[in-house]
């Protein structure tokens, strides 16, 4: 499922277990030699700006997200009062 798709349901379960998700295969595509679309050396090994962009939206779209990692770190998200 996408995280978009869950946007569009309000599904904040599945929005969560979708950010779990695409953040560990961010990870792998990080630590990855071979693969054409690694973020290796780049700024997105360190702090994710796609996902921070991506958890924005969700924010933005009224899902009380819950994102307990470095690469999408909560100084960085919407306030959610």
């Amino acid at each position: 499922m996408s995280i978009i798709q869950t946007i569009l349901e309000k599904d904040v379960e599945k929005a969560n277990m979708g950010f779990k998700e695409i953040v560990k295969g961010h990870e792998k595509e990080c630590s990855a030699w071979d693969s054409d679309r690694h973020f290796r050396g780049t700024e997105d090994e360190d702090i994710w700006v796609w996902g921070i962009g991506l958890a924005n939206l969700t924010i933005y779209n009224g899902l009380n997200i819950k994102i307990e990692h470095p690469l999408i770190p909560n100084e960085l998200l919407l306030d959610r009062s």
